[in-house]
């Protein structure tokens, strides 16, 4: 599935910026059906997927790019991906570019919570991509969200509205 994080993120994620401001300058988002000014992971899905028609793109998922080769045309890549019988094949295909957009949320560095205490607390300690539709249920639980970022707020947001107790901390105090 397109969408890279977006992907794993949890069920009430939002884009933080305005939705004008997440857009590819020659594929604007429609005015008459315009998503909300922060828009929810599934109106970003949805924008992604109509790109990725409207410029016709050939988007290749679960595959591994193994080698690349810079040539005087671009590049040469070799990318490892399931074969039509379930068999793991590489393939050799040219590029005129490549463009390398890992992120830095990539589910490959999923960060480890590093809190002194964590290996003998009798309670679920979970971090932010663990967290999805048909995930967590924070109905009636005591919870704590550490953080002070976009992800912590938002976690106050879904979990703050069902949660028995909520209390949120960062670096410094409060």
């Amino acid at each position: 599935k397109i969408g890279g994080i977006w992907s794993n993120a949890y069920i009430d994620a939002r884009l933080q910026s305005s939705w004008h401001l997440y857009e590819f300058s020659d594929f604007p988002h429609d005015p008459t059906s315009a998503p909300d000014r922060h828009p929810a992971k599934e109106q970003i899905f949805h924008y992604l997927e109509a790109a990725v028609e409207h410029f016709q793109l050939n988007v290749l998922l679960s595959s591994e790019v193994v080698a690349m080769s810079e040539t005087e045309e671009g590049w040469n890549l070799s990318i490892k991906q399931k074969g039509p019988k379930g068999d793991i094949v590489t393939k050799e295909e040219h590029f005129c570019f490549v463009v390398i957009g890992t992120g830095i949320f990539s589910t490959s560095r999923k960060r480890r919570l590093s809190v002194p205490g964590t290996d003998t607390f009798k309670g679920r300690v979970i971090n932010e991509y663990q967290i999805k539709a048909a995930g967590v249920d924070f109905a009636n639980k005591t919870i704590v969200i550490l953080g002070n970022g976009k992800t912590s707020l938002d976690m106050v947001t879904a979990a703050g509205a069902v949660a028995k107790t909520d209390s949120r901390r960062r670096r410094g105090g409060g």
